[in-house]
């Protein structure tokens, strides 16, 4: 009996030193290369670039106000943007963003679909970003990060918003005469359900200018991306207090004591037909002691292919203007100015308009940096009567790779 089970097995443990299916494994030793090579001085790895241009052609109709002013209206621009990342291969600990476009202007107009075009030189070279964020430098998982540089103001749907290259921009260029700034400017998650955004700008305006000011304190309290994600919806509240400069308000060498306030709200829901948004912006305030009241309105629609879209946007913000005090007279210490005075001492009032875009995509993939469109835009100022005495159509041309 022992010989028979001998002469079974003794083939097998021979077969087995023989034939090893595992004998030429050996243990993984090595680590990934680029794990090995990578560190946070390999910063130019990673770089990211990105072209864009720019063309938009306006023409004036029916301004019989100033029928000897400008009717057409030209810009092209070209533009370049770099992104630089900072990280380890565990980590991001910072990144940084330069996007500079240099601008050709020809007869430029008053108008909101180039808020930066405003008494704007023919050539002009525009920083839009540069900045660096700082990325979780407390390790705190998302509650604390920094932006030093220049980038969107902290305040309303704009600092969650690219409108840089949009027709239709939201409210802050009416608010605080620019949507961008050079800033310090604390953000992140203040609770799993709200987002926060403090910062001290610079408030150096369109122009870029330091002339005193003593700068600008912003915040912003907002709906974390939960909503967004779970439920399509943006919001929050903001302040701002300070001084900054505006060429286009007061006097044009002298800083403005400014506060605001605003809330606002932005709302997208899916369908079968696309996709749809509906914004709003509200903000109140004062500069020096004028009072300031702001009010924003949008719709847009994305088609079901993103292919097409059409937008809807009405604005509009009122400026009461302070009353300086009449010279008096012989029996009188001071006379107020009446309320036909104060018209035509301060004639701005309110001002608003509404501006009408359509969009053909050919490309549209924003996570993949690849834009590409024409859009027809009309845009209709209205008076304080609410009568429209101008039109103004558009073409616009933009590419982004």
């Amino acid at each position: 009996m022992v010989a028979i089970v001998i002469i079974l097995v003794f083939p097998l443990v021979v077969l087995s030193d023989v034939i090893n299916p595992f004998g030429d494994i050996r243990p993984q030793t090595n680590a990934p290369t680029f794990s090995q090579k990578r560190s946070f001085w390999n910063w130019d790895e990673g770089i990211t670039w990105r072209r864009e241009f720019f063309g938009l052609g306006i023409v004036e109709l029916g301004n019989r106000d100033a029928p000897e002013a400008p009717s057409t209206y030209a810009r092209f621009s070209a533009g370049l943007e770099a992104v630089f990342p900072f990280a380890t291969p565990t980590r991001t600990i910072a990144s940084a963003n330069l996007q500079l476009r240099l601008v050709w202007r020809d007869r430029p107009l008053e108008t909101t679909m180039d808020p930066m075009g405003r008494n704007a030189p023919e050539w002009h070279l525009e920083i839009h970003n540069a900045y660096v964020d700082l990325v979780d430098p407390l390790a705190v998982s998302g509650r604390f990060n920094l932006r030093l540089g220049r980038a969107y103001l902290p305040f309303g749907l704009n600092v969650q918003t690219d409108t840089h290259a949009t027709l239709l921009p939201l409210s802050n260029n009416r608010l605080f005469g620019t949507e961008r700034d050079w800033q310090i400017t604390a953000y992140g998650n203040a609770t799993d359900a709200f987002d926060y955004w403090v910062g001290c700008l610079l408030g150096t305006g369109m122009d870029q200018e330091m002339k005193g000011q003593h700068g600008l304190f912003m915040g912003r309290w907002a709906l974390g991306n939960r909503f967004l994600y779970e439920r399509g919806l943006e919001g929050g509240a903001g302040v701002a207090l300070g001084e900054r400069m505006d060429p286009h308000r007061g006097t044009p060498d002298q800083p403005v004591r400014t506060w605001r306030t605003g809330i606002d709200a932005r709302y997208r829901w899916a369908t079968r037909a696309g996709s749809f948004t509906a914004t709003v912006e509200l903000a109140g305030g004062e500069d020096a002691s004028d009072a300031i009241v702001s009010f924003l309105n949008q719709f847009d629609w994305l088609g079901p292919t993103r292919r097409w879209s059409f937008g809807i946007q009405y604005w509009a913000i009122d400026r009461e203007k302070s009353s300086p005090e009449l010279s008096p007279g012989p029996h009188q210490e001071h006379i107020q100015a009446t309320p036909i005075q104060k018209t035509e001492l301060h004639p701005e009032g309110t001002q608003q308009g509404a501006t009408l875009v359509g969009t053909r995509y050919f490309r549209n993939d924003p996570t993949r940096g690849a834009l590409h469109w024409i859009a027809l835009a009309l845009e209709i100022p209205f008076d304080a009567s609410h009568e429209i005495q101008r039109v103004r159509p558009a073409l616009h041309y933009y590419r982004y790779w």
